[in-house]
């Protein structure tokens, strides 16, 4: 009975200390990764040629006036075929949109659309949120 009551206490002792460490750490936000994410954002948009393309969706390099510059969240393949639109390649100039977040400790440009031959393509909601979470399009089901 004392060692159920001992687990039961140092579940509860540890889910405080997260929840008051969240709560401490100020405006934060979980990312796809688990990472966090200060919510201090800086809104950009971008146009340029597309350098070079991460896998599986992290996201792609492009070409600035200022130098290249890496953007993150492209998205996984499936959710670019349900819109039935060709995921950016490598010469290919488009206009990106999103903002900068600090990423523990580093700053990451973060998309929340792409523009490619006038197609404006949506990665995240208002809310943030990578509009492929939940959307029911993965084997007929969604994905969280």
């Amino acid at each position: 009975m004392i060692r159920k009551g001992m687990i039961y206490f140092t579940v509860l002792t540890l889910a405080l200390c997260f929840s008051v460490g969240s709560w401490a750490a100020g405006d934060r936000s979980r990312l796809q990764d688990g990472s966090c994410a200060t919510l201090d954002k800086t809104p950009f948009v971008y146009t340029g040629e597309v350098v070079t393309v991460g896998p599986l969706g992290q996201g792609l390099e492009i070409a600035l006036p200022e130098g290249n510059e890496y953007f993150f969240s492209l998205g996984p393949d499936w959710y670019w075929e349900t819109l039935e639109v060709d995921k950016p390649t490598v010469g290919e100039t488009v206009t990106v949109e999103g903002y900068t977040v600090t990423l523990n400790g580093e700053e990451r440009n973060l998309l929340t659309a792409i523009t490619i031959d006038d197609i404006l393509v949506p990665l995240r909601g208002d809310d943030g949120r990578p509009l492929w979470r939940n959307s029911g399009a993965r084997n007929g089901g969604g994905r969280s």
